[in-house]
């Protein structure tokens, strides 16, 4: 069942039309009970305001003329007033959690990564080791792990191939073959690349 709607006397209504400029909610609701000894609650004196176009005083801007209460304080801050820098607090906080260069990490899908440079530059530690000893990665090649572990990422355990030929070692499920049967399957896959190219320049 519904309620029924309370209808205010007209001075409590002329009351609360004066006082809800200079008072919040709360304190309107307070003062309203103690002058007419009633004991509504701040959203039941809400809904009045409302219904009846109360708005409060503060729409949340500033007047014209206010003082920012920083005023006059210059340094106290990490960054200028209005610079923009609002996550200056924050990135300071974050400080403790920054990788110095050369930390290693490990990815989702097994490789590992290295921080090269600052602020925050990063790379395949694969890749990484491979260029810094001055080896290039040709177009439509890739690197390899010879033994199969994304993680051992030592020079000796790197080789460069044409993307087509890691594909077909991929195909023949290279990395689970007996080792001495390895030499040959790789050969393999570099003929069948080889009669391939020249098939498709055949016929072009």
């Amino acid at each position: 069942m519904k309620g029924v709607a309370n209808h205010y006397p007209q001075d409590q209504l002329d009351w609360l039309r004066d006082h809800r400029v200079n008072l919040t909610r709360v304190n309107l609701t307070e003062q309203f009970n103690a002058k007419f000894g009633t004991n509504y609650k701040v959203g039941t004196l809400q809904g009045v305001c409302t219904r009846h176009r109360f708005m409060a005083g503060s729409n949340g801007c500033y007047k014209k003329g206010n003082t920012p209460y920083n005023a006059g304080k210059a340094g106290l801050l990490p960054y200028k007033p209005n610079s923009g820098q609002f996550g200056a607090i924050d990135n300071q906080n974050s400080f403790k959690n920054k990788q110095p260069v050369g930390t290693i990490t490990a990815l989702m899908e097994g490789f590992l990564k290295i921080k090269t440079a600052e602020p925050n530059q990063w790379m395949l530690l694969h890749r990484y080791v491979w260029e810094t000893a001055n080896r290039t990665i040709p177009s439509k090649h890739v690197l390899r792990f010879i033994d199969g572990n994304r993680q051992n990422c030592t020079l000796e355990n790197l080789e460069c191939l044409p993307k087509a030929v890691s594909l077909l070692l991929n195909q023949g499920d290279y990395q689970h073959q007996h080792a001495e049967l390895k030499p040959a399957i790789k050969a393999n896959c570099f003929l069948k690349n080889a009669i391939s190219a020249k098939t498709r320049e055949h016929v072009l």
